[in-house]
């Protein structure tokens, strides 16, 4: 379930408290009342950890995509300094309303800018799974400062934009969820997603989903323990779950991560160093919603240096046609403090791929040819020259072949001799809708 009938979030304002009544005797002016302070959503999926201008303040949207404003003012998002749009301020708020002139009813024929903004949302997500709604991470605020994208370009230029990819490595590189740093979602998996998001809101009865709060210390010192906790409600249920992950940052075991309170032991690191952690609540319907918590690990002096573990970098996603040579690339992995000496490559959910040079940077293989899709999952793992290992994965997606033709010959027929007889093959079809030769 993603960000499920997120519509009952909005079906409260929150009213703040306003000042008395008319004006009284003499002289004295009317009392001026303040706005009305209401409460809205941000929905492409939920999405946590957005940048909003309101009600005379800058907010984040919490764990459920919430925000304040007040009645009657423009509300404005953003990523660090990257603008996304602003709408008047309303219950429910999706990358549409951001966008003059588009309606939501065929996001292709939208202007482009809807599209891209919820391809380079998806994209940003802390762990790369909208089911449990979107969260930006303070790395990836920090990697909007100074910077503008241009959400207006066509799709394909959007995804061709060194600006936006350059943006991309610096909010994601590192975050453990995916890749080192991750390729721009697909339109077509963006309006997917944004569909099934539209289908969600239109629930005539909506669950409401969890409230969770991360919470940890702000820093610990290198080889010390310490404790990740979460405290989450259900407005209309309970809570049923909670599991903890981590998100950014060099690896750590955690203990208890399905409990309210994780523990790990922080690595031992050659500079200060953020591990960023997110715990996912999850309710009685089904419903999950996340929140965030990053810790600094600050580096003891005279501890002697520590081997850092390498990185992998399995290559961008690919997609290809049916028996099309594959190559992976994985020259991108890199040890920061000295050399990879082994790269082992391997499929995940197929035992008919035959991985050529699986052993090098580079392993090669035929793309099957399939009658529908097929989505291939390949993971790299790289060693140092101390024994440290990093592992990435990629897919590989496969386009659907040819189908062959179905050939129906007809009934068979007894005949008298001399009689001309009539071989009927027209129930002869074929699924992708070619058109059929006879002989």
């Amino acid at each position: 379930m993603t960000m499920r009938r997120v519509l009952a979030l909005a079906a409260t304002s929150l009213v703040c408290a306003c000042g008395g009544g008319g004006s009284g005797s003499g002289d004295n002016p009317p009392v001026t009342q303040p706005p009305e302070r209401l409460s809205g959503v941000f929905v492409d999926a939920r999405v946590a950890g957005l940048q909003v201008r309101a009600a005379g303040q800058q907010q984040l949207t919490n764990a459920l995509g919430q925000f304040d404003y007040d009645a009657g003012e423009s509300v404005q998002f953003s990523i660090g300094d990257i603008q996304l749009g602003s709408a008047p301020g309303a219950a429910v708020i999706t990358p549409v309303e951001l966008v003059p002139g588009a309606t939501g009813e065929d996001l292709f024929a939208d202007p482009p800018a809807v599209l891209n903004i919820i391809r380079l949302m998806l994209t940003l997500d802390a762990d790369a799974d909208p089911d449990t709604g979107l969260t930006l991470t303070r790395q990836t605020r920090t990697a909007g400062l100074g910077r503008s994208l241009d959400f207006a370009q066509s799709l394909d230029a959007f995804g061709a934009d060194p600006a936006v990819a350059e943006f991309i490595a610096a909010a994601t590189g590192g975050l453990a969820a995916r890749k080192t740093s991750r390729s721009l979602v697909s339109a077509e998996a963006a309006a997917a997603h944004f569909q099934q998001t539209q289908d969600e809101l239109a629930d005539p009865e909506p669950n409401t989903p969890p409230l969770v709060t991360a919470q940890a210390p702000a820093e610990v010192s290198e080889g010390s323990s310490a404790t990740l906790s979460a405290s989450a409600t259900d407005s209309d249920g309970s809570v049923t779950g909670l599991a903890w992950t981590q998100v950014a940052g060099p690896a750590v075991s955690l203990t208890a991560a399905q409990s309210a309170n994780a523990t790990f032991s922080a690595p031992q690191v050659n500079t200060d160093t953020r591990l960023e952690f997110q715990v996912v609540a999850t309710d009685d319907q089904g419903a999950r919603s996340s929140d965030v918590v990053s810790v600094i690990v600050r580096d003891v002096p005279g501890n002697p240096p520590v081997n850092a573990v390498p990185m992998a970098d399995a290559g961008a996603d690919q997609t290809v046609d049916p028996a099309a040579d594959v190559t992976l690339d994985g020259r991108a992995s890199a040890d920061s403090d000295g050399a990879l000496v082994s790269y082992v490559w391997q499929v995940l959910n197929s035992s008919a791929i035959t991985l050529v040079d699986a052993d090098t940077p580079q392993a090669r293989f035929v793309a099957p040819d399939t009658p529908a899709e097929q989505v291939l999952v390949f993971e790299l793992t790289v060693t140092d020259n101390d024994g440290a290992s990093a592992r990435d994965q990629v897919r590989v997606t496969v386009r659907a072949g040819n189908a062959p033709p179905v050939a129906a010959a007809g009934d068979d027929q007894t005949v008298n001799e001399q009689t001309e007889v009539t071989l009927d093959a027209s129930a002869s079809s074929d699924a992708d809708g070619d058109a059929l030769q006879f002989a």
